[in-house]
């Protein structure tokens, strides 16, 4: 056989092989994916977030560590014991903070990272948010400093970025019920007029893949203010707002709270559900947002969520990270910790 003919179909073997390598490692390859069918779809219908035979839930979680860059030496979820642990302490729903960076990093986050979770969590009446964790103004890439006085860029991104997030993760999740969507964890340097207009460009990507699912959409200033939202919300279906009422936002009054989260938040629960995505607390931290206590904050908040019937993930399922909810993987909890533990098993 001609030495040309000979060459030329190794050399098609070989492109056919990797072409079927780059298929199987490839984001849109769904052959592996667990598909979670024994949980409802959920909806919003009013003021509520319902199930498919229009029931209304309560959606109680925590946001884990990124697993790409998890304290631990196998990041949590990657193993069926840590969501059972998880799920004994009453919460059904797992928060997944995704830093652009590291999904910049690594096209193939959502393989490594989120499908273990997933596919974890099958049978434990769990649903899982994926969290685009960035802040700022992704028009601008405006982004808070660190305390070196640089930006954060591990949090920063633009809007091209996040919508390429966010079609890989609708298409790799789309039909999944138990898979969720927040967005964009903390816009600022912006108005909420603003924000909206970037925040319907981003859904519409998703809902090319996905269009059923509820979407989770964070106010302004980092994710504290709603007040704009009642006269201009976002006129689409299936929409979540979230609010992340830390203890020491600068506008919120100490001395009392319930006021100043009513007309920051609380009013929209009357006409739309309002998902509290972050919320945590620790005595005597060098963090000022984060500074305080159960009985000056956290009680209050408890009570709040009650009242309102909000659905809330705390943040943060960690011995490290801040402020943590434990003191250790055995599942012992710190201050903030107890409370939550409480607070879900108080039915």
């Amino acid at each position: 056989m001609n030495k040309t003919i000979i060459f030329l179909i190794i050399f098609m073997i070989l492109i056919s092989a990797i072409i079927g390598l780059v298929k199987l490692f490839s984001e849109d390859d769904k052959e592996n994916l667990i598909v979670i069918t024994n949980i409802s779809h959920l909806s919003v219908k009013g003021n509520q977030i319902v199930t498919d035979n229009n029931t209304p839930i309560i959606l109680k979680g925590a946001a884990i560590e990124d697993p790409s860059i998890s304290s631990r030496e196998v990041f949590f979820g990657s193993n069926v014991k840590d969501i059972k642990d998880f799920a004994d302490w009453g919460f059904n729903l797992i928060r997944i903070p995704i830093h652009p960076e590291e999904f910049k990093k690594d096209k193939n986050y959502l393989i490594k990272y989120v499908d273990p979770i997933v596919k974890n969590s099958e049978g434990k009446g769990i649903y899982i948010l994926l969290g685009w964790h960035a802040h700022g103004n992704p028009f601008t890439g405006e982004v808070e400093l660190k305390e070196d006085g640089f930006p954060d860029t591990q949090v920063k991104t633009d809007l091209n970025l996040t919508k390429d997030f966010w079609m890989s993760a609708s298409k790799r999740y789309s039909g999944n019920p138990a898979v969720l969507y927040s967005i964009f964890n903390e816009p600022a340097f912006m108005n909420w007029s603003e924000w909206k207009n970037g925040a319907e460009e981003i859904i519409k990507v998703i809902r090319i893949n996905d269009p059923n699912k509820i979407i989770f959409v964070s106010g302004t200033e980092w994710a504290a203010d709603l007040r704009d939202v009642g006269k201009n919300p976002i006129n689409l279906d299936n929409i979540v707002y979230e609010v992340h009422p830390y203890p020491s936002v600068y506008w919120y009054s100490k001395e009392n709270y319930s006021s100043t989260w009513d007309e920051h938040f609380g009013y929209l629960t009357d006409k739309y559900p309002v998902f509290i995505g972050e919320f945590g607390y620790q005595s005597n931290s060098r963090i000022e947002n984060i500074n305080s206590s159960t009985e000056n904050y956290g009680i209050s908040l408890i009570e709040y969520i009650n009242k309102k019937e909000i659905s809330w993930s705390a943040w943060i399922w960690s011995d490290t990270w801040y402020p943590p909810m434990l003191k250790n993987w055995d599942y012992e909890p710190t201050e903030f910790g107890a409370l939550v533990k409480k607070s879900l098993n108080q039915e």
